[in-house]
């Protein structure tokens, strides 16, 4: 018999971290305690539901929470609701059939009582689609695409845009606006359990560990930074011979990944009939930033038009009314990160406990900082005594990275509020979870709870057609 091609799997360019199909080996199953047909396969630290038909050593394929799957799979596999899969084939009924609505999401849910993190299927499911051999494929290997073709993504909120139309995207590349080295977007925090490796080969070279809250806003990004003079290469080539300078320093902001400073909008949507950002901008940072500045933050609480910016997470704040809307009351800003940037592009990152200084240095008020929940050094997780601090029953000598997300996981002690409701809101919503920082890198982790919560939310959004913000 001929052998079949092997699979090729790959990350796209644009790939997210956070959002990546990954090879897993099954080393550890517990019996589901409300299921006499379910188990509790233990993957990246947490629990996934399997059948009992999976066993001890079995590869498999684990896909994260709210991605989506490549549908040629997913029918492939029957893995389709019956009415689904019937329209799809053209057939009256079938014999098998799963539980996946049309865009292939895979979402939170609980299933007697737990949360599974996440959905498992045998490697061999990709041999049966591909129709080629799974020999190359190795136990960890992270990939979204499948023989040059997209397998899993993240999912994308349905938005109802404000300005009517369909939205256009500009083509300039933020590249052509600002200097070289000068303007950077926040980073997509990665999820910790999926980076114990790397964590573990970082904790002994570093210094503090540091556990702040992880709040549900929007995000924001601000710099005065260097810039060119004009978006028209013709005029910035007479500025510099003119003045020697086709650059000068100016403020710029955005949301999480699109520029929102009017002239240089590198996106036209519009979810408000007025931008957060410009407004937050224009209340709390207008001519305060010093020159090579760049202050992450997130918004929380009311929009200007009465809507909270996220369902249910109020933060502390009121509805605006009368037509205004002011910081503190209706909105909260938390700095998270500051950064500066000299004219060369050098960055220099300060810690967390310095940013408070930092803003009264710079005569910004209105906003607060992340909320700190614990600090403590690499040395106490790392050494003999790193059981006195995170005592847990999964504990394992030589795997501190493991042992401290176990710690913050099951939260004994009640340190991180984690699985309860916020205690920064009034209303009753989940608390999202934690960032753990290790010197200046950062990781999130998040509660169960948040996550079935935010499945909920996304298909209450998703029947709606509708789309709270841009964040």
């Amino acid at each position: 018999m001929e052998k079949l091609p092997n699979i090729n799997l790959s990350l796209s360019k644009d790939h997210n971290p956070n959002y990546l199909c990954t090879v897993v080996k099954i080393e550890a199953l517990r019996k589901h305690p409300n299921a006499d047909r379910l188990q509790l396969a233990e993957v990246f630290g947490t629990d996934v539901i399997v059948d009992d038909s999976v066993q001890i050593g079995d590869i498999m394929l684990h896909f994260p929470i709210e991605c989506c799957i490549n549908a040629g799979f997913l029918l492939t596999n029957m893995l389709y609701r019956e009415k689904i899969l019937c329209e799809k084939l053209k057939v009256e009924n079938v014999r098998k059939s799963g539980f996946f609505e049309e865009k292939g999401r895979v979402k939170a849910t609980r299933l007697r009582g737990l949360v599974s993190n996440g959905f498992l299927m045998p490697i061999a499911s990709l041999e049966k689609n591909y129709n080629k051999s799974i020999d190359n494929v190795e136990v960890g290997a992270r990939f979204d695409t499948v023989n040059d073709i997209l397998f899993v993504w993240k999912y994308e909120k349905p938005v109802e845009r404000m300005s009517g139309g369909k939205a256009r995207r500009r083509k300039r590349n933020v590249s052509e606006l600002f200097i070289g080295g000068q303007w950077r977007f926040h980073y997509d925090t990665e999820k910790y359990e999926n980076n114990f490796m790397e964590i573990n080969d970082l904790l002994p070279r570093a210094n503090t560990i540091i556990i702040s809250q992880k709040l549900h806003g929007t995000s924001i990004c601000l710099g005065n930074i260097l810039v060119k003079k004009s978006k028209y290469k013709f005029i910035n080539w007479l500025y510099k011979i003119f003045t020697k300078s086709d650059a000068e320093y100016r403020d710029v902001w955005s949301s999480r990944t699109v520029i929102k400073t009017p002239v240089y909008k590198t996106n036209n949507r519009k979810f408000y009939e007025d931008d957060i950002w410009d407004t937050v901008y224009d209340q709390c940072f207008k001519n305060k930033i010093p020159k090579g500045m760049s202050i992450y933050a997130e918004i929380v609480g009311y929009a200007q038009s009465g809507g909270f910016i996220q369902p249910g997470f109020d933060y502390g704040c009121v509805q605006p009314e009368n037509g205004e809307y002011k910081p503190v009351a209706n909105y909260k800003v938390y700095v998270y990160r500051i950064t500066e940037t000299d004219a060369q592009g050098n960055v220099t990152e300060f810690p967390l406990p310095d940013l408070d200084r930092k803003l009264k240095e710079s005569g910004l008020d209105n906003m607060e900082i992340i909320p700190i929940l614990k600090t403590f050094s690499t040395a106490e997780i790392t050494g003999r005594e790193a059981k006195k601090i995170i005592p847990s029953e999964r504990f394992e000598n030589g795997k501190p990275a493991e042992n401290l997300f176990h710690w913050i996981k099951e939260d004994s002690d009640n340190l991180f509020n984690m699985e309860k409701n916020s205690r920064l809101c009034r209303n009753k919503v989940p608390e999202e979870g934690v960032v753990v920082r290790i010197d200046h890198r950062a990781w999130k982790i998040k509660c169960n709870n948040f996550y079935v919560w935010e499945s909920k939310d996304l298909d209450s959004r998703e029947t709606n057609g509708t789309d709270i913000i841009d964040n």
